[in-house]
């Protein structure tokens, strides 16, 4: 399955950070229930952003413990680095809802896509 990446609107950014901890900061979270990142999600970005120049970097997190929220910061910070577009793919049509729905809740921007068969 190709995916046409132009498609998707251009993210625009004031500035190009790309330690993932420092994006979350600069976010304008929209939900009232966010104030900040959890401590498990801060000990996966950390090493990740120390590790991110190597070719294979896996994250292992716990359920329930807002590995969507770590991705999403993984993804902009990438987006960033590159200038580009990130994929984030989801396995059911209800993940690409509720990772949009906690996008928007933490400020990001995201085009959901998916094509029902």
């Amino acid at each position: 399955m190709s995916f046409d990446f132009q498609s998707i609107r251009p993210h625009t950014t004031d500035s190009r950070l790309v330690d993932p901890i420092q994006i979350f900061r600069s976010l304008r979270v929209r939900d009232p229930e966010i104030n900040d990142l959890w401590l498990g999600q801060a000990d996966a970005l950390q090493p990740w952003n120390e590790h991110r120049l190597l070719k294979d970097v896996a994250i292992g997190l716990n359920t329930g413990v807002g590995k969507t929220l770590v991705g999403l910061l993984i993804a902009q910070s990438l987006a960033n680095e590159t200038c580009g577009k990130v994929l984030y793919a989801c396995n059911s049509i209800q993940l690409v809802e509720q990772t949009r729905d906690k996008a928007q809740g933490y400020g990001m921007d995201v085009t959901p896509y998916f094509r029902q068969a």
